[in-house]
């Protein structure tokens, strides 16, 4: 059984990663009369509810092969605005991504080398700090969720994708590009 303490901290977690920046909201969701499993159970059934009709994705670098699957996959999650190119110089367009895109899914794997790679996530990012940018890749060895590349990414995925695991990359890349946004905005 978890602490209120610890039931409070992990609601108020949720709350931030899901975008609830009222009092009154972050009141109600770390209610001490709740358990982890109610949190946990809110959690999940939050993130099956998540639309992202709102989404406009831009692909960028993947095989045909790789376009058709990812389009599948964004389709089936409730994306409807899909664009592609392949080629990886986005970072450098005349206008910001992020005018016409709200996601960025980038194939890792399609750059000559990581430096190349990293130097173009870098550019990308500095210039679309609200684009959410979630890189893909055959060789890394999973998904990964957490802030750790957040200078380049809000997230990677392990390609080939499922359905969930793309739905639940959305969702962790949009909670940590808040995060991003958050940190520019700090320093």
């Amino acid at each position: 059984m978890q602490s209120t303490r610890e039931i409070g901290k992990i609601s108020k977690i949720l709350g931030w990663a899901y975008g609830l920046n009222r009092s009154s909201e972050l009141t109600d969701c770390a209610n001490t009369d709740r358990n982890e499993d109610d949190l946990w159970g809110e959690f999940i059934r939050r993130m099956n509810d998540s639309s992202f009709d709102d989404v406009k994705a831009l692909l960028v670098g993947f095989s045909e092969l790789d376009l058709h699957r990812m389009r599948t996959h964004l389709r089936s999650i409730g994306v409807n605005l899909i664009a592609s190119t392949p080629s990886l110089r986005c970072s450098e367009a005349s206008s910001p991504v992020e005018n016409i895109f709200t996601h960025v899914l980038i194939n890792f794997d399609a750059f000559e080398d990581t430096e190349a790679g990293v130097e173009t996530l870098l550019t990308l990012r500095g210039k679309n700090t609200n684009a959410v940018t979630i890189l893909c890749s055959k060789v890394v060895s999973s998904d990964d969720f957490d802030s750790s590349r957040i200078l380049i990414c809000d997230a990677t995925l392990k390609m080939p994708l499922t359905d969930k695991r793309l739905r639940n990359g959305f969702i962790a890349a949009n909670a940590n590009n808040r995060e991003w946004r958050h940190l520019l905005t700090e320093g």
